[in-house]
């Protein structure tokens, strides 16, 4: 099975405490456990794992992560083909909570 392992451009962000870099990319799949198992072998922590608002799930790239993970095999795509994959997770996401919002048959038991 192929690897779907993307990463988008990077990006200059701002330093914060919990991100002291000025660029941050971003590494994401359409395939959670791809993703973890990617993350994994670039060594990021599966604790770094994020979700984003629209229920992308991702983890944030320094500059050199970033190398490792083009060297390992993620494929740099442009920022439409990256708003391609989040609207898939949220048209995922959408779907189980129409789901979850249908009402139930009652079954009445004797």
């Amino acid at each position: 099975m192929p690897l779907h392992i993307f990463m988008d451009r990077l990006r200059h962000c701002r330093k914060t405490q919990h991100w002291p870099h000025d660029q941050v990319a971003h590494l994401f799949s359409d395939d959670l456990a791809q993703l973890k198992g990617f993350a994994l072998s670039v060594g990021l922590r599966l604790d770094w794992l994020q979700w984003s608002d629209n229920g992308t799930p991702h983890f944030d790239l320094t500059p050199e992560m970033r190398t490792r993970a083009f060297l390992k095999g993620a494929l740099e795509i442009t920022d439409a083909d990256a708003a391609t994959i989040s609207g898939w997770w949220q048209a995922r996401h959408m779907a189980v909570l129409k789901h979850l919002k249908r009402p139930r048959p009652f079954r009445v038991i004797a």
